[in-house]
């Protein structure tokens, strides 16, 4: 009984250590002038508990519905726009899956089903064609052609 008693004291002794040493780091942290780095931009729902993790806070708010729908585009556009940096497989894979999760969630908020996108496949598919025969377009006269990709610098 005696031992029981003793670990009990010593693991309550334990808990409110950390929360002194817890509370010293946040004083340290007030304390001192942080630098702010400015993101104005959706994030996904535990990295503030991580920056939280790591000593440090953030200022976050909760987005309207519309707001949040239009911070979604802007979402995919940032992910993507890593793409063309990487090279292994690995880098490439992580950053579709946080495209797919986007756009999974653009599904969800503008409510379109699977069999919408496929019907979208199948007609771009009719009118612009695959890309299995991997040809590159370095001009056109055609003032009409479309497009809305980025201009890349000559390689």
């Amino acid at each position: 009984m005696m031992v029981n008693c003793l670990y009990a004291s010593l693991k309550l002794s334990l808990f409110y250590d950390r929360i002194r040493l817890a509370l010293y780091v946040k004083i340290l942290m007030s304390n001192k002038k942080v630098k702010r780095i400015h993101y104005n931009k959706l994030i996904r729902d535990r990295v503030p508990i991580t920056i939280n993790e790591r000593g440090y806070s953030c200022k976050t708010s909760r987005l309207s519905l519309k707001r949040f729908k239009q911070e979604l585009l802007k979402k995919v556009d940032e992910e993507a726009s890593a793409l063309p940096n990487l090279n292994k497989k690995q880098e490439v894979t992580n950053e579709l899956a946080d495209i797919i999760a986007i756009i999974n969630e653009i599904k969800k908020v503008f409510n379109i089903k699977d069999k919408d996108i496929k019907i979208e496949l199948q007609k771009n598919f009719k009118k612009k064609g695959g890309f299995k025969k991997r040809l590159f377009l370095y001009w056109s006269g055609d003032i009409n052609y479309k497009t809305n990709e980025r201009r890349y610098p000559n390689k």
